[in-house]
C-alpha cells in the first residue's frame, strides 16, 4: 500500500451501504449522525439532524462555517478512542471518532445534537445572536432536541468508535484484497502475454531450440530427456518431435558419448552456460550450439547450422594456402633470374666504364667522327643499363615483399595470454637508438593482457612503432601514446603519434600492399601496414585507424582479452 495518501473514503467504502448503516445506527440510539472528511465537509446526508442545527444554526453563513469547523476538530489526534464535548458552534453535546485507514486520516463520523438535563435555551442564546438566526424558532426548535444523560451517550460514543474501528480494518482489508486480486490478474495477463510472445519465437526462430530435463543417478548426470523442442530443431536435424518428447538421449541415441552428458550436467548443476561448436556425425552438419540451464534440474540449447560458414572457410583456407604457396614459389623462382640480370647488369656497366675510360685516353683522335660517334652510343647503353638495374632494385624489392608476406601467412601460432607491457617494453628498447636519435618520447600506460602469439605481436607493434617514427612531424618533438581499455570480451590498444598524419583519401589505402604514402621521399615495401593486418586477422583481431593531415595517427588494436 505505498499508494495509501491516494486513497480517499469512496476508494473505501459504498456510499449507499455507509448511509444505511449510518441511518440504522441513528434510528437505534435516537442520535443524529453524518460522516464528514478531515475538514468537516459532509461525506454523507444528515441522519436524524434536529431542525435547530440543521434548519437554523447551518443554514446561516457564519453557523455553517462554524459547525464544519467543530466537526473537523472532533477527528483531530484520533488512532482510536473518541471524543465527546460540546459543539463549538450550537452547544449541543457531540461525539466524534476518527476513521483511519494504515494510519491515514480520512474521515470524521460524528453523533450527537443532543442537551443534558441541564441545559437551557438561555446557554445559546447570545450565540443565535451572533450568527444571524431568528432567536424566536431557535428557542422553539431547542425544546425539541434529544434530552440525554450524558453516561449514555458516552456508551453510544464507544459502540460508535468499536464499529469505526472495525470498519477501518474492514476496508483496509477490501482495498488490500482489491489490489491482490488486480496485481493477480495483472500478472497472469503479463504471463499470458509472454507466452503467446514466447510460444510466437519459439515457433517462428530459426535457431533449433530444446529443453531437456537431467537424469541423475545418485547425484551424477547419467542421461537426459527431451521435454519441448520447436520446428526449427526438427528441421535441422532431421528429427520428429513426437519421436523425442518424454524419451532420453539414450533411448534415441544409444553411442552418445558420456562427455555431453556430463557437460550438460555441468550446466545444470552449476548454472554456467556454455557455448561451443560440434560436428554432428549423423547428421553430417556442423552446428554453433549455446546451452544454459533455464531452471533446476533442467538445460536448454539454442543452436543454429554452421555447415555452410564451415565449408566455406575451409575453402577460403585452402585457397589462402594455395595463394601463399603460389606467391612463395613465384617469389623465390622470379629472383634466380632476376639476380642474374642484376649481376650480368653490373658486369656490363663495369666493362662498358673501362672502355669509356680507355677512349678518353685517346687524346690524339679524339676528334675523330667514328670515335665520337661510338661514344655517344655507349654512353647511350650506360643510361639503359643504369634504368635495368634500377628497374631490377625495384623488382627486387617487391619480391622480397611478397616473400615476407608468404612467410607471414604460413608461420604456425603460438596462443598464449601476452603481458603487453613487458611486451612493448622490449619492442621500445630494441628500437632504442631510433628513438634517441630523434629524441621522441613514448609514453606507456598500464597495458591491459591479451590473448595472442607474442612473436607476431612484437612485429605489429614493432610496425606502428616504426612508422611513427617515420613520418614524425620535423617542426615537433615526436611524442607516442601506448593506452588500451577493455570492450567487452576484447581489449583495445591504442597508439597515438603527433606525426604529419594522413589525409582522408589515403585511410582506406594504407593497409593495402604495396601502397606507400610518399614512395619519392621515404624508402620502404609499403608492406608493413598490410603485414600488420594480416597478423591480427589470424588472431581475431583488427586495426583501425584515425588521422586527419597534419595532426599525427591514431590507431587501434582490438584483440581477445586475456
Amino acid at each position: 500500500m505505498s499508494d495509501i495518501k491516494e486513497i480517499d473514503f469512496y476508494d473505501l467504502f459504498d456510499l449507499e451501504y455507509i448511509q444505511t448503516l449510518q441511518d440504522d445506527f441513528s434510528n437505534a440510539t435516537g442520535v443524529a449522525s453524518i460522516i464528514t472528511d478531515t475538514n468537516g465537509i459532509p461525506l454523507t446526508k444528515p441522519s436524524n439532524f434536529t431542525k435547530l442545527c440543521f434548519d437554523i444554526i447551518r443554514k446561516t453563513d457564519l453557523g455553517y462555517e462554524n459547525c464544519c469547523k467543530s466537526d473537523a476538530k472532533m477527528g483531530e489526534g484520533l488512532e482510536n478512542g473518541y471524543k465527546l464535548q460540546k459543539c463549538s458552534s450550537g452547544g449541543l453535546w457531540d461525539s466524534g471518532t476518527a476513521i483511519i485507514v494504515d494510519g491515514k486520516h480520512i474521515a470524521n463520523w460524528l453523533i450527537g445534537q443532543i442537551r443534558d438535563e441541564n441545559q437551557n435555551y438561555r446557554d445559546i442564546s447570545e450565540y443565535i445572536k451572533q450568527i444571524g438566526a431568528d432567536e424566536e424558532q431557535a428557542a422553539l426548535a431547542f425544546n425539541d432536541v434529544p434530552q440525554m444523560s450524558i453516561d449514555k451517550f458516552k456508551k453510544i460514543a464507544v459502540a460508535l468508535s468499536s464499529i469505526t474501528n472495525q470498519l477501518s480494518k474492514l476496508a483496509y482489508q477490501n482495498i488490500l484484497h482489491q489490489r491482490i486480486i488486480e496485481k493477480s490478474n495483472r500478472v497472469e495477463t503479463a504471463m499470458v502475454d509472454s507466452e503467446r510472445k514466447y510460444r510466437l519465437l519459439f515457433e517462428n526462430m530459426t535457431s533449433g531450440f530444446a529443453l531437456h530435463e537431467m537424469v541423475y543417478d545418485n547425484g551424477n548426470p547419467v542421461d537426459y530427456r527431451y521435454i519441448d523442442v520447436n520446428p526449427a530443431f526438427e528441421k535441422l536435424t532431421g528429427a520428429k518431435k513426437s519421436d523425442l518428447i518424454g524419451h532420453t538421449v539414450k533411448e534415441i541415441m544409444p553411442h552418445t558419448e558420456q562427455y555431453w552428458i556430463d557437460t550438460y550436467g555441468n550446466v545444470t548443476q552449476t548454472g554456467i552456460p556454455i557455448s561451443y561448436e560440434n560436428y554432428s556425425q549423423e547428421i553430417g552438419k556442423h552446428f554453433d550450439v549455446w546451452a544454459f540451464s533455464p531452471e533446476p534440474n533442467k538445460f536448454a540449447v539454442v543452436f543454429t547450422d554452421v555447415t555452410a560458414k564451415k565449408n566455406a572457410e575451409e575453402i577460403i583456407a585452402a585457397k589462402n594456402k594455395e595463394l601463399e604457396q603460389i606467391i612463395f614459389v613465384a617469389s623465390h623462382d622470379l629472383r634466380t633470374p632476376l639476380v642474374n640480370i642484376e649481376g650480368y647488369s653490373r658486369e656490363l656497366e663495369y666493362s662498358i666504364n673501362e672502355i669509356i675510360g680507355k677512349l678518353e685516353l685517346q687524346k690524339n683522335i679524339s676528334n675523330n667522327g667514328m670515335i665520337l660517334d661510338l661514344k655517344a652510343d655507349i654512353r647511350s647503353v650506360k643510361e639503359s643499363l643504369a634504368i635495368v638495374r634500377n628497374s631490377t632494385k625495384q623488382m627486387d624489392i617487391l619480391i622480397k615483399g611478397l616473400l615476407k608476406l608468404s612467410r607471414t601467412g604460413r608461420e604456425s601460432l603460438k596462443i598464449s595470454n601476452i603481458d603487453m607491457n613487458l611486451l612493448v617494453s622490449d619492442v621500445i628498447s630494441s628500437m632504442e637508438f631510433q628513438v634517441k636519435s630523434i629524441s621522441a618520447n613514448i609514453i606507456v600506460e598500464r597495458l591491459l593482457p591479451c590473448v595472442g602469439d607474442e612473436v607476431h605481436l612484437i612485429q605489429v607493434f614493432s610496425n606502428l612503432i616504426s612508422n611513427s617514427i617515420k613520418y614524425l612531424e620535423v617542426k615537433r618533438p615526436l611524442i607516442i601514446e601506448i593506452k588500451s581499455y577493455r570492450e567487452g570480451n576484447n581489449v583495445v590498444y591504442t597508439l597515438e603519434d603527433n606525426g604529419i598524419g594522413i589525409g582522408i583519401k589515403n585511410k582506406d589505402k594504407i593497409f593495402e600492399l604495396f601502397y606507400r604514402i610518399n614512395p619519392k621521399l621515404l624508402d620502404g615495401e609499403g608492406i608493413g601496414l598490410t603485414i600488420v593486418r594480416q597478423i591480427l586477422g589470424k588472431l581475431n583481431g583488427k586495426i583501425q585507424v584515425e588521422s586527419d593531415f597534419g595532426d599525427g595517427c591514431k590507431f587501434y588494436i582490438t584483440l581477445p582479452a586475456g
